[in-house]
């Protein structure tokens, strides 16, 4: 019996598309399945249709921050066990 590869699902939430290429770029030399939304609403509709083996999550988004969006996915019983990463170019210490 051959075990078939499966690729570890990353989604990158960034409202940035700078930060989600840096990200990608670093990222795409391992074997991952990347996926990429612009904002929580997005996001939120990439979980459902593919959920994702881990989230790289921006605390800034244009339609909601990312401490709710988490919130949001963790409330969800089929996502609780999703990694989440947040990531922040702010040097706000509040973030």
């Amino acid at each position: 019996m051959q075990n078939a590869f499966i690729p570890t699902r990353l989604l990158i939430i960034d409202d940035a598309p700078d930060s989600i290429a840096a990200a990608a770029a670093v990222l795409q030399t391992s074997d991952y399945e990347l996926h990429a939304a612009v904002n929580a609403h997005a996001a939120l509709n990439l979980i459902k249709e593919t959920p994702p083996d881990l989230i790289l999550l921006d605390v800034h988004l244009p339609d909601m921050d990312g401490f709710t969006l988490c919130q949001l996915i963790r409330q969800q019983p089929d996502y609780t066990a999703i990694p989440i990463i947040f990531l922040t170019a702010s040097d706000d210490e509040s973030s």
